[in-house]
């Protein structure tokens, strides 16, 4: 076959985000790209920075934190901390230099996050070290507490207990982020923890925080269908429309997902229906992509745009068309969706489903008028997709519609010319391809006699 279905049939959307582990789907290659540039950006920064802060310090001090990263060629953010940690517990002199609050600030700032955690934790119990001062460096950069709060959240079975002891502390680090900028309460809105999640809530979380992709904990729980701790967040304040860095919300995940009852609490909350991802996608168009029926009908309800395009000029009726799915079609039709309806590749909803071979599609999309001799940009029709890929039940649908068996498509062929050209290249399929022939040549001759009549 000489070429493929432009730009519809071809192409499939869905953002996709968050990197594994703990259940994240795989991030996209330009978010793994964009992460090491903001990674290799972080530690140039904190290369540039180093002078300055260490211009701060008293000289002893500075001259030891030096020969500690001279010692391996590449820096070594944990080996630098346990190093100057080290250094408090050997000497007096730099044991009172790094218990000065504001040499510990300064140091602090050398080290990310992941540092800066090794070196606290060193010197909380030290003999002679302030723990009041560790404690409030500990607080000032939102370190104390939360790996252990962010472990007891992402646990596979949630525990409750452990969650309570840790936020007892008021010093608590309820807001930490990872690596990939997940927060505690991301991670137990992500796997269902509505009790965890409610503490954390109740502890201060930011319930509108954003990962590195964009995701809040509202969008994790929304596109796993965890209703009730999609409930919790919308109560704490949850931004419902909030977009991602793709320009996905809460509710376009959940009806990516086919998640009916947590559609429907967004949209209850104030959920834009019509707001678009940077594709140009919906929540209808996704669920209509996706089949997921009851959320088709829910969008709809709440005013959903049914003739809305994507950034390629796709329809939700294209989607569900080009997929098969019958009921999500019909509901689409009840609901005005324009059957005639081109994208940038010139494609109609009854291009795509003839394309696919949906047989009860194309009846239902003809029986709503769909044009039957539209063509794309490459001149193809729906009978000439359906010829050149052996859809007998569609070839004959299009044809009692009234297909035009003579057109062609921009290089001169026709649908004939193409199921010929099918039979002779697929022997295995000949004998589909000689039915198509016959029902074509039979069309061809009754549509001469037709016009002979006139």
């Amino acid at each position: 076959m000489k070429r493929t279905l432009l730009l519809l049939c071809t192409v499939i959307s869905m953002p996709a985000f968050v990197p594994p582990p703990k259940g994240r789907a795989l991030p996209t290659f330009g978010q793994m790209i964009q992460e090491a540039e903001e990674k290799q950006e972080g530690r140039n920064q904190q290369q540039r920075n180093m002078p300055q802060l260490l211009e701060k310090l008293p000289a002893e001090l500075r001259r030891e934190i030096l020969r500690i990263m001279s010692q391996s060629e590449v820096l070594n953010i944990p080996a630098l901390a346990q190093g100057i940690t080290n250094l408090a517990a050997t000497s007096k002199a730099l044991h009172a230099a790094i218990n000065n609050p504001s040499n510990m600030l300064t140091i602090l700032k050398l080290l990310p996050r992941a540092g800066a955690v090794v070196l606290a934790n060193g010197l909380r119990n030290m003999p002679g070290m302030k723990s009041d001062e560790v404690q409030g460096w500990l607080k000032s950069f939102k370190l104390e507490g939360g790996q252990e709060l962010f472990a007891a959240a992402s646990a596979g079975h949630p525990d409750m207990a452990r969650v309570n002891a840790l936020l007892a502390n008021q010093n608590i680090a309820v807001n930490m982020k990872d690596d990939y900028g997940y927060t505690a309460l991301m991670e137990a809105s992500q796997r269902g923890h509505t009790e965890i999640a409610r503490a954390l809530l109740a502890a201060g979380a930011n319930v509108n925080m954003q990962n590195k992709y964009g995701d809040t904990a509202l969008m994790e729980a929304s596109q796993r269908g965890h209703t009730e701790v999609v409930r919790a967040l919308l109560a704490a304040g949850a931004n419902v429309n909030l977009q991602n860095k793709g320009g996905n919300t809460a509710l376009i995940w959940a009806s990516d997902r086919g998640h009916t009852v947590v559609v429907r609490t967004l949209l209850a909350a104030g959920a834009n229906v019509n707001m678009q991802d940077k594709g140009g996608y919906t929540a209808l168009i996704q669920a209509s992509s996706n089949g997921y029926t009851e959320v088709v009908r829910s969008l709809l309800a709440a005013g959903a745009n049914v003739n809305l395009k994507s950034n390629n000029g796709n329809t939700a009726l294209m989607w569900a068309s080009k997929y098969g799915h019958t009921e999500v079609v019909r509901a689409l039709l009840a609901a005005g969706a324009n059957v005639n309806l081109q994208n940038k590749g010139g494609n109609t909803a009854l291009i795509c489903a003839s394309d696919r071979g949906h047989t009860v599609v194309v009846r239902t999309l003809l029986a709503a008028g769909a044009n039957v001799n539209m063509q794309d940009k490459g001149g193809y029709t729906a009978l000439i997709w359906a010829s050149e890929y052996g859809h007998i039940e569609v070839v004959r649908a299009l044809l009692a519609a009234g297909a035009n068996v003579n057109m062609e498509d921009n290089y001169g062929y026709t649908a004939l010319k193409l199921a010929r050209d099918g039979a002779r290249y697929y022997p295995n399929r000949a004998a589909e391809f000689n039915v198509i022939i016959k029902l074509l040549e039979d069309a061809e001759k009754a549509q001469k006699e037709k016009a002979a009549r006139k």
